[in-house]
């Protein structure tokens, strides 16, 4: 039997009893990889839950070591969301990346900050374009929701 690749899922959004949208896809992405690979959930708590054929680990954006180990020692690293503005050293990786554009983060700020000053929206429209300019550029492949969604990314990967 073929060994099989350490893969390290780093999930921005709490994974525990109560989940949002993203932790529930990241543990659910989770649940899948486990058959393929042997797999480790990054989240940004302390695990309330267990990992059934995976391993469950905390890492903090206050300590970038936390998750600098943890992609040491992985082989294959998947990334959304703000991480990489987090953690910048995500951008040299020397190994693949898989970036998940399921939350159109970019979007989503519009509505979230649609009250705020025009200069706010800006800056904040323009911070956001730049983390996800640096996903698209470090990327070796990447995944989506939806077929609607893989037509709204398509575009900016040409």
């Amino acid at each position: 039997m073929a060994e099989r690749n350490k893969v390290l899922l780093i999930s921005y959004d709490v994974i525990g009893p109560n989940m949002a949208g993203p932790g529930v896809r990241y543990f659910e992405l989770a649940r899948v990889l486990r058959e393929y690979c042997l797999l480790t959930l990054a989240i940004p708590n302390a695990p309330q839950i267990e990992g059934d054929g995976f391993r469950i680990a905390q890492y903090s954006t206050e300590q970038e070591s936390s998750l600098k180990e943890l992609v040491e020692e992985s082989q294959v690293v998947v990334i959304q969301g703000h991480i990489v503005h987090f953690f910048p050293f995500l951008k040299y990786l020397r190994k693949p990346v898989v970036v998940d554009l399921y939350n159109p983060f970019l979007l989503e700020s519009l509505e979230m900050y649609g009250d705020g000053s025009c200069g706010e929206r800006m800056r904040i429209s323009q911070g956001n374009l730049a983390i996800l300019k640096d996903q698209l550029a470090l990327g070796d492949f990447f995944i989506c929701a939806s077929e609607k969604q893989r037509d709204l990314w398509i575009g900016m990967l040409a």
